[in-house]
This record gives C-alpha cells, sequence and structure tokens, in this order.
C-alpha cells in the first residue's frame, strides 16, 4: 500500500531529517573531539606527572631513601585512571612497584626495553590483560647528564572510555532535545508555509469543483506566498471578466440563434445532430434536447444524400448550397416543406468541424402561391364571366319573358304547360347564374358598413336552420367574437349560408353543422375567426386544392353550378380576409374565415 504524504509532512520530515542528520553530525564530531581532547589531556597530565615525579624519585634512588620512593609511587597510585606506577633502573630490574611484590624483577619484555631505552617522555597503548588496555606513559629518571633509570605510568584506557561515556551520554541527551526540538519548530515551520498554500490549494480546488470565479484569498504576507495569493485573486477576477464576457456572448449568440424564425440544424460530420435552435423544435415538434446526438436524417420526409455521396462531395468542393427544396418529418409523422440551406463548418486548421443547416418554412409561402394562381384563375374566369354574362344575359332575359308571358296564359290542363314552365324554370336559373357571374366579376367595392359579427351572421342562420332540420341536421351556434368589422352584410351573409348549405348537403345522411365565431388576437392585427364545421363526408385530397376554382364541383350534375365557393373566396378577399379548409375524407369538414377587426 503506498502512502501518500502532504506537503505539510514531507516539509516536516525532510527539515526534521536534515536537522537529525545535522544535529547527529555535529553530536559525532563533539564526542570524537571530546574524546580525543580528554585523552590528550590525560597524557598531557601523565606526562607532567611523570616528569614531575621522575625528578623526585631521582632524589630518593641518590640517596637510595626506600620510603620516599615508596610514597611517591603510592601518592602516583590514588590520581584517577592509573593502574600501575613503576620505577625501573637502568638494566630494567624493578626497584619500586605499587605490587611489592613485583620489587626486584628484571622486565625484559619489548615495552619494558622501550621504555628503557627512551631518552625522553612518551606514551604507547598495549593490552595489559585481554579485558584491559592501557596508555603507557614513559619517562626517564635523571641526575644531571646521568640516567638513574625509567618510570612507567599505566592510565586506563576503560576508566577514560568511562568518562568519555558520560560525556557521549550528555552529548546525545543535549543532540535528542535539539533533535525534539527542531522537529517541533520544523512543524510549526511546516504549518507557517504550508497553511496559506492549504488556502491557495483549497481556493483552486473550490474553484475546479464549483465552477466560480468569486473565490478570493486572503494572505496579506509580504513573501512569495502574498505575492502568490495577490497573483491568483488577479488571475481569478480577470477570468471572471473574461468568463462573463464570454457567457454574455454566448447568451446574446444563443438568443440570436434561437430567435431566429428560421429552423437551425448543426450535425456532426458524421451526420448526428449536434444542436437545433428553438424555431426547429417548434417546428418538428420535439422538446428541448431530444435531438442531439440522433441522426440528422431522422428530421427529413425522405432520405436524402446530404451527408453521404454526391450531395456531400459537393457541399465540401463548394462549401455551400441554398435554396434545396426538401421536407421535413414532424414527430407526430407530418410532413413541412422546406426551403434547405447548408454550409460547411471548419475549425481553425480548416479541418470539418460539421454541417450548418438552415430550413425556411414553405407552407405560408406555397398557400400565397396557391392564393395568388387561384387569383390569376379567378381574375380569367372572372373576365370571362363578365363577357360571357353581358352577352347571355338580354337573350336570357327574353326567353324568360316570352315563357312567363305564355305561361300566365296556358290553362292547367293545357298539353305545353309542363314544357312551358320547364322552360321558365331554367331560364330563371340561367338568369340567377348570370347573375352570380356578374357578381363574381364585379370590380367595384362592396358597400361598406359597421358590421356586428355575431348579430349578422345569426340572422342569416336563421334561414339555415329551417333546412337542417329538414336535413335532420342540428345546428349548433357558438357565436362569441363580440368584434365588428367593416364589410357588405348582405354578402357576408351570402358567404354564410353558403358554406352551411356546402355542409348541410355533405352531410345526406343527417349529423352535426357547428358555427362558431372567436376573437383572435395577434400582434397589431386583431382578427375576427368564423369557423363552419360539420361531420359529413369530407373532402378528397385530390378535390381540396380545387374547391376555390369557379366551375368546380363536388356534387351531382344539375346540383351544383360551382360558382358558391369561388363567389365566397372572391367575397372574402375583397373583405382583406382569408378562408381555409381542413378535411379529411369521412371525417367531415372545417371552413376557417378570418376577417380584420376594426
Amino acid at each position: 500500500m503506498k502512502i501518500r504524504l502532504n506537503i505539510q509532512w514531507k516539509l516536516t520530515l525532510w527539515t526534521g531529517a536534515l536537522l537529525a542528520l545535522v544535529i547527529g553530525g555535529i553530536s559525532a564530531l563533539a564526542i570524537s573531539r571530546q574524546k580525543t581532547a580528554l585523552i590528550e589531556e590525560i597524557q598531557k597530565r601523565g606526562f607532567s606527572m611523570a616528569e614531575t615525579l621522575a625528578g623526585s624519585v631521582a632524589e630518593g634512588i641518590i640517596t637510595d631513601d626506600v620510603d620516599s620512593v615508596k610514597h611517591t609511587v603510592d601518592s602516583l597510585m590514588r590520581e584517577d585512571y592509573v593502574v600501575y606506577a613503576v620505577v625501573l633502573d637502568k638494566e630494567g630490574r624493578v626497584m619500586m612497584h605499587a605490587d611489592l611484590e613485583e620489587v626486584g624483577k628484571v622486565y625484559k619484555d619489548p615495552l619494558t626495553l622501550d621504555s628503557i631505552r627512551a631518552e625522553s617522555p612518551y606514551v604507547k597503548e598495549y593490552a595489559l590483560s585481554p579485558k584491559q588496555s592501557v596508555f603507557d606513559i614513559t619517562a626517564p629518571i635523571r641526575s644531571g647528564a646521568e640516567r638513574l633509570g625509567t618510570i612507567r605510568l599505566g592510565y586506563s584506557k576503560k576508566a577514560i572510555e568511562g568518562s568519555v561515556s558520560k560525556i557521549k551520554k550528555q552529548i546525545l541527551g543535549i543532540a535528542f532535545a535539539a533533535v525534539f526540538v527542531s522537529f517541533f519548530g520544523a512543524v510549526l515551520l511546516a504549518r507557517a508555509i504550508v497553511a496559506p498554500v492549504k488556502t491557495l490549494t483549497e481556493a483552486v480546488r473550490l474553484v475546479l469543483l464549483e465552477g466560480t470565479l468569486r473565490r478570493r484569498v486572503n494572505i496579506s504576507t509580504k513573501d512569495e506566498i502574498g505575492e502568490l495569493a495577490d497573483a491568483f485573486n488577479k488571475m481569478t477576477d480577470s477570468l471572471r471578466l473574461s468568463a462573463d464576457k464570454l457567457i454574455s456572448a454566448r447568451d446574446y449568440a444563443a438568443n440570436v440563434v434561437n430567435s431566429m424564425a428560421d429552423s437551425i440544424i448543426v450535425a456532426n460530420p458524421d451526420g448526428t445532430i449536434k444542436m437545433v435552435n428553438a424555431a426547429a423544435e417548434d417546428l418538428l415538434g420535439c422538446k428541448e434536447g431530444e435531438l442531439a446526438g440522433k441522426p440528422a436524417k431522422i428530421i427529413f420526409a425522405e432520405e436524402n444524400e446530404l451527408f453521404k455521396g454526391v450531395w456531400f462531395e459537393q457541399l465540401l468542393k463548394e462549401g455551400s448550397f441554398r435554396d434545396y427544396d426538401s421536407a421535413y418529418r414532424t414527430k407526430d409523422g407530418g410532413k413541412i416543406p422546406v426551403s434547405f440551406s447548408a454550409s460547411v463548418l471548419r475549425d481553425r486548421d480548416g479541418g470539418l468541424e460539421g454541417i450548418v443547416c438552415i430550413g425556411h418554412d414553405m407552407r405560408e409561402i406555397l398557400r400565397l402561391q396557391e392564393r395568388l394562381a387561384q387569383s390569376e384563375k379567378l381574375s380569367a374566369v372572372g373576365q370571362l364571366a363578365a363577357g360571357v354574362a353581358h352577352e347571355i344575359n338580354n337573350p336570357i332575359g327574353v326567353i324568360l319573358g316570352f315563357a312567363q308571358g305564355a305561361v300566365s296564359r296556358l290553362k292547367e290542363d293545357d298539353p305545353y304547360a309542363l314544357p312551358l314552365r320547364s322552360i321558365e324554370r331554367e331560364a330563371t336559373r340561367c338568369k340567377n347564374l348570370v347573375r352570380n357571374l356578374l357578381l363574381f366579376s364585379r370590380q367595384t367595392a362592396p358597400r361598406t358598413e359597421l358590421l356586428d359579427v355575431d348579430a349578422v351572421i345569426g340572422e342569416a342562420l336563421l334561414l339555415v336552420r329551417t333546412q337542417s332540420k329538414f336535413k335532420s341536421v342540428e345546428l349548433v351556434q357558438e357565436l362569441g367574437s363580440g368584434g365588428r368589422i367593416q364589410g357588405d352584410k348582405t354578402q357576408v351573409q351570402q358567404v354564410v349560408l353558403t358554406l352551411c348549405n356546402n355542409a348541410i348537403d355533405a352531410m345526406p345522411e343527417g349529423g352535426r353543422l357547428t358555427v362558431r365565431t372567436r376573437r383572435e388576437e395577434k400582434p397589431g392585427e386583431p382578427r375576427i375567426v368564423l369557423e363552419v364545421q360539420d361531420t359529413g363526408t369530407g373532402i378528397k385530397d385530390s378535390a381540396r386544392n380545387r374547391l376555390f376554382e369557379p366551375f368546380f364541383t363536388t356534387k351531382e350534375p344539375g346540383k351544383g353550378t360551382g360558382l358558391g365557393l369561388a363567389l365566397a373566396h372572391e367575397i372574402i378577399t375583397k373583405h382583406c380576409g382569408t378562408i381555409e379548409v381542413v378535411s379529411t375524407a369521412g371525417k367531415g369538414a372545417t371552413f376557417t374565415v378570418s376577417l380584420p377587426v376594426v
């Protein structure tokens, strides 16, 4: 198991170890010097004592005063560390010894021989016994120039080493105390040094953990740590300002992207979605973050080659393309036509970083194009209708006049009554058709007045209610707009009657007809919305785009002229309104009319 030490303990241990090593070295050196100094001191003292006593012994030898020599030897034995004291004559015979049994013996050992030949004092270490070593100090005994003998003093090395041991213990005790004090001081020093470092470390850790750059370090020392703390505070201040600017720029960019009406999709080089803006999420019916990481192809209604093959090669080569007609697939399976543009996103080194795609919702433009095409058709048909109506209006009037005159003079049982009445009925029908054509083609502004929408529609529904009861259709009124418009009352009611009659005809087996109004608040353009909803057979997809074309009808031959919805569309357009239809075959239809509020 690996032990991890923090910087305080490392500093403490290294400082303590260094101090212990230094103190230990100093202590060892002190002990060695003390030992050397003690031995030198003893040897000096021995030399001095030997020379002094050599003079005293010389006098006793000359006067043959054995007691004096004996007294001198005994006095020597009372000295510290002295093991033996020997007085030798010139031949090495023992003249006096601490041990009287040695007196008279002649020593022939090498040490003795060296001693009696020595002309000056010297010291030599030798083993007195297997367990004891001594320092043998030799000094010649002279009387004038004559040598009388030799004095030898033996100093116990063990006794000296005992003294040295005491000194050693004292020094080691002082050393241990110094190491302890030094270690304690090292702890305090390390703590004093590491404390601000720990404060800085904790501040950095919290910055990394919390991600906040508002934390400051309060260290007011005038040393390098204080300078480091001041640099840290300045760094966090600078980073905070930079981060605030970066966040502000990011939020601004994100706000710009999410405020765009067009959908923006950013894809990775592998074709996965990296991010989308709010418009794209709303358009596709997805929640925030729901598309990230998914293949970009899931948002297209048809399989495409945008991220592979020829399209991708073209995109990489040219860098962008514009106005590619495609379609989005919504989350619920719907299809939205879009005009699609894409451009390559590269990093600083020119490498492919992704693809930025912008899709413009084309539904409104397509609706406007359809309305424009419809208006152009209606304009052409209107011009044609005006010419035809004027051409046939007079002949129809003549036919109807003679037919009505003839019918008025016929009896009930007259065989020409049925043909003439048929001529009158069909001529009247032609006259109404011509009147509608003239109304459809009329380009003059309607006779407008301030209209209460709910009241005008309510009056029109009085005429619808009788027909609805006859056809087993339940009429439901939900008139609650409470608004007014500027318009032609007769024409507005004609639109309501046309829509309601068509709805009733679409329910041959009965059903429910709902007519509702409401106010729709749009920024700067409040509107009144009229909805006519039925539960009939619905409208097929193939017929829905042609509903407002003149002379187009889904009714059986002889039951419709195909001018009702075309005329309604013309009236609503002249009132600056719009009309739309939503229908599914077999599930009814809903016509929605929107008119500006006064």
